[in-house]
């Protein structure tokens, strides 16, 4: 009788490790709130895996998405809109750090059919920046895309590990 006890004691007692990370459900990019990000790794002393916590935010601040979250946060994330929408590609898309003409977007994730062309992607990015005197550039690793490709071939080619591709935006004065 007093071994069930203490066994029954001793399974509320223990901490329930969840894996998904908080990050998923309390991050804003822009608010002040730090969230944690639950990470199950195996140590280097022995085979023992520990589960600890820290911050999801970078303590850096930076415009660029990558900065500003860690990688487990951004994977976890990542993971979550590929399995809420099988069917789309979950892109990142920011101004490219020296741009001064076109104003930043007003939101970063973006998620888009796989049969996109970037001409079309380009296209709805001028109109959400208002690039009027300006054409808008894309770089994706730093390589401008051909027009005609679509978003799967890139996300195929240069996806990121963590899941997202990364779009950086610029532009250039045509008229006059």
């Amino acid at each position: 009788m007093f071994d069930k006890l203490l066994r029954k004691k001793k399974q509320t007692t223990e901490p329930v490790r969840d894996h998904t990370p908080s990050c998923l459900y309390s991050h804003t990019p822009r608010s002040s709130k730090i969230s944690f990000c639950s990470v199950s790794s195996a140590q280097s002393v022995g085979s023992t895996t520990s589960l600890y916590s820290r911050p999801c935010t970078s303590s850096v601040p930076s415009d660029s998405y990558q900065a500003q979250l860690r990688f487990c946060c951004r994977r976890s994330e990542s993971a979550l809109l590929a399995e809420k929408h099988p069917n789309k590609v979950a892109l990142i898309i920011e101004r490219f750090k020296s741009e001064k003409n076109l104003k930043p977007l007003d939101k970063k994730h973006f998620l888009l059919p796989p049969e996109a062309t970037v001409a079309q992607l380009k296209h709805v990015i001028g109109i959400r920046v208002s690039a009027k005197n300006n054409s808008v550039f894309l770089l994706i690793q730093n390589e401008i895309p051909d027009a005609t490709k679509t978003i799967r071939e890139l996300a195929r080619r240069h996806r990121s590990p963590d899941g997202f591709l990364y779009v950086k935006f610029s532009s250039e004065d045509s008229m006059g």
